[in-house]
């Protein structure tokens, strides 16, 4: 039962890790907000990156490209925690 449940935890955070990884691709090469398909994205990812707002400068900037750190936080540490649910899939 444990196993299952570790199982099912780790496909959430990966779709989290997905979602976000998506935003983090528009936001870079500077989709279009109004378009339904990056606004869902956004939207949709908004819950998961706001926690992590604050910690660090929200942009950086790399030539015309801006880079969301939040995004990329986000991603480093869904990443660790998926590998945590990996490893408890693992030992159960």
């Amino acid at each position: 039962m444990l196993k299952l449940l570790a199982k099912i935890a780790y496909t959430v955070v990966l779709l989290a890790q997905l979602l976000v990884s998506l935003r983090f691709v528009l936001k870079f090469v500077d989709a279009d907000p109004e378009n339904a398909f990056s606004r869902r994205v956004f939207e949709s990812s908004k819950p998961i990156v706001e926690p992590f707002k604050g910690l660090v400068q929200e942009y950086y900037q790399i030539g015309n490209f801006d880079v969301e750190l939040t995004s990329l936080i986000a991603i480093i540490c869904l990443g660790l925690v998926a590998y945590a649910f990996k490893q408890m899939v693992k030992t159960f």
